[in-house]
């Protein structure tokens, strides 16, 4: 029996049968250059690393960057347009910010490349998810409007996480901003899921819904939440119970020592 088409690839390439999974060459080829492209991205950076003294030269630059794309072309294509089942990938990767934040929290070495990572394939994601949504679901118009507009929500909320994580300006704003439109989308569900003609959704609709949509607004909403409303215990959980000194100010020890007067 032929495997169902996935919506990016219906997007990009049609309802042309040649293109469905696991059965024609094409697909089993590209995701065969992917994996080479991903390979040889990371070795390219490895040797960057290893043979440039000078991080900053232009060699290794050049370098660096052609690797980056070589991964990021590569990792599109195998996480979102040549996955049948690519609803699951976004738990994946919600997976690898939550291990970021626990090597941030334990002061483990790679922890900021982790979170840079899992946030920047997460934007990516989530934009890629907005189209889809848009012009490949259309056989559902609930899944159509609803997840075209959030997932561009949590596009601007993970690029928002991102640039804070990295201490680029504009990070708060972002955040700021899409917790705004979060919670606008929130009230949205709430009015317009139950008009939707749940019941008869498909089982690939329910799944998307669940795995590509709200599992994702529930990561946001408990992110913002300790974000916003309990700031401590966010540090809590991010910074390991850490003292802050606040106003710049440390406490000061007087020591009794001989020749010292109190």
């Amino acid at each position: 029996m032929a495997k169902s088409q996935g919506p990016l690839t219906k997007l990009i390439f049609g309802s042309n049968p040649t293109y469905k999974f696991g059965e024609q060459k094409h697909s089993k080829k590209v995701r065969k250059v992917s994996w080479i492209l991903l390979v040889l991205g990371i070795l390219g950076i490895i040797i960057s690393l290893i043979l440039y003294s000078n991080i900053d030269s232009v060699a290794s630059i050049i370098t660096i960057i052609i690797s980056l794309i070589f991964i990021l072309s590569s990792l599109i294509s195998l996480l979102f347009i040549f996955n049948r089942k690519f609803y699951n990938t976004f738990i994946y990767l919600l997976a690898i910010v939550v291990i970021g934040f626990v090597f941030k929290r334990n002061h483990w070495p790679g922890a900021s490349y982790i979170m840079f990572a899992g946030f920047t394939l997460s934007a990516i994601g989530f934009c890629l998810l907005s189209f889809i949504s848009l012009f490949a679901i259309r056989d559902n118009k609930f899944l159509r409007n609803f997840g075209f507009s959030i997932n561009l929500i949590l596009t601007l909320s993970f690029l928002g996480g991102l640039f804070k994580v990295q201490h680029w300006p504009y990070g708060n704003v972002m955040i700021a901003l899409s917790s705004l439109l979060f919670l606008i989308s929130v009230l949205s569900l709430v009015f317009t899921l139950p008009n939707s003609n749940y019941q008869e959704w498909t089982s690939f609709h329910k799944k998307f819904f669940y795995r590509a949509i709200l599992i994702p607004m529930i990561f946001i909403f408990i992110t913002s939440t300790l974000t916003f409303v309990f700031p401590d215990k966010w540090d809590s959980v991010v910074y390991d119970n850490q003292s802050k000194d606040y106003w710049g100010m440390n406490e000061i020890e007087l020591f009794d020592k001989e020749g010292i007067e109190k």
